[in-house]
């Protein structure tokens, strides 16, 4: 086995021993999404989300 893989393995078990990380884990990205999503595609006009949304109103 190669370091790498050795150290990333430890990582892993470390955080998934803890439910706080793996609940963290899962909701950051989901959180951020949620909040910044709209900011992304409202100054993104020719975006594919913005022109669903348009042509879903129009």
């Amino acid at each position: 086995m190669t370091a790498t893989w050795l150290i990333f393995r430890r990582s892993m078990r470390q955080t998934l021993r803890t439910k706080v990380g793996v609940l963290f884990g899962l909701l950051q990205p989901m959180s951020y999404l949620m909040f910044f999503g709209p900011l992304v595609t409202e100054s993104w006009p020719d975006s594919r989300w913005g022109c669903a949304r348009r042509s879903a109103a129009s």
